[in-house]
C-alpha cells in the first residue's frame, strides 16, 4: 500500500508541474542576485558573485517563499478527499486496508510536500555550483546571523543542506496539515488553499505582535531575520505539525475505526 500511494504521489504529472513552478519561483530570486554583475567587481574580489550566496539570496528573495504553502498541497494533498468521492476508498475499507492506507496517504503526502521544496533548492544549487565560483567573499553580502548561520563561512555546503532540510520538513509538515483537513471539510479547494491562508494569516499577526522571527516565512527562510534559532524553526514547525495530528486522530476515528 505504501508503494502504491508512493508512487501516486510522485510518479505523477501534477508533481512534475510543481516542481517546474518550484524552480521558476526562485529564478526572481537568482536573477536579484546576478543583477549588476560586473568585472569590476569580480575584479575586486573573485568571489563577490558566489555559489553559496547566489542559492540563499535567490532562496529568500524569489517567490519561493510566499508559494511554499500552495506548493506542497498540489501533488497529493487533495487525495484522499478524491479517493472517497471516487469510491476507491470504500474499495479500500471493504478489503481491510485500514490503517495500512491511513499510513501511507500520510506518508506518501509528506514526502510530496517536502520534496516539492527540497528538489528546487538542490536544482537551484546545482545551478549556482555549476555557474559562479565555489567560494566566499572576505566581506560576505548576507549576514551569519539567525539560525545555523554560524555555519555559512566554515561550512557553506552543511549550511545549505540544513536549510534545504529545513524547507524538506516544512513542505511535509504543510502538506500534512492540508491532508489533515480532509477530516473537517469535503472541499478539495479548502484543503488546497487553508494552508496558504493560514501561512499569510499568522505572518500578519505575529509581525504586529513583533514576533517575526516565529512567523512561517522566517521560519522557512531562518536567515531573513537575526533573531531566529533552532528553537524558533523548530517550533514553528511544532504548531501546525500538532494541528495536523489531531485531524488526524479525528479523522481515523470518524472515518476508519468503525469502518
Amino acid at each position: 500500500m505504501l508503494r502504491v500511494e508512493i508512487k501516486r504521489a510522485l510518479n505523477s504529472r501534477m508533481f512534475y508541474l510543481t516542481l517546474l513552478l518550484g524552480v521558476a519561483a526562485l529564478l526572481p530570486g537568482l536573477y536579484s542576485y546576478l543583477d549588476g554583475r560586473s568585472p569590476a567587481l569580480v575584479a575586486l574580489d573573485p568571489f563577490y558573485f558566489n555559489s553559496y550566496e547566489g542559492w540563499l539570496w535567490a532562496y529568500m528573495d524569489g517567490l519561493m517563499p510566499v508559494a511554499v504553502p500552495l506548493l506542497v498541497t498540489l501533488p497529493a494533498a487533495s487525495s484522499y478527499l478524491q479517493d472517497k468521492q471516487t469510491g476507491y476508498l470504500t474499495f479500500l475499507l471493504m478489503r481491510g486496508h485500514r490503517s495500512s492506507y491511513l499510513r501511507a496517504k500520510i506518508i506518501s503526502n509528506f514526502l510530496s510536500g517536502g520534496l516539492s521544496v527540497f528538489i528546487p533548492l538542490l536544482i537551484l544549487f546545482a545551478v549556482t555550483y555549476t555557474t559562479l565560483p565555489a567560494g566566499l567573499p572576505k566581506q560576505l553580502r548576507l549576514l551569519e546571523v539567525g539560525a545555523f548561520g554560524f555555519l555559512l563561512r566554515p561550512a557553506p555546503l552543511l549550511y545549505i543542506l540544513i536549510l534545504s532540510g529545513v524547507g524538506f520538513l516544512f513542505g511535509g509538515v504543510y502538506a500534512t496539515f492540508a491532508l489533515s483537513l480532509s477530516a473537517v471539510t469535503s472541499s478539495r479547494y479548502v484543503v488546497m488553499a487553508a494552508p496558504f491562508v493560514l501561512f499569510h494569516v499568522a505572518n500578519f499577526g505575529l509581525t504586529i505582535l513583533r514576533l517575526e522571527h516565529w512567523t512561517p516565512p522566517v521560519v522557512l527562510v531562518p536567515f531573513a531575520v537575526t533573531t531566529t534559532s533552532w528553537v524558533t524553526v523548530l517550533g514553528g514547525l511544532a504548531i501546525p505539525a500538532v494541528i495536523s495530528a489531531l485531524l488526524l486522530f479525528y479523522m481515523w476515528r470518524k472515518e476508519f475505526s468503525s469502518a
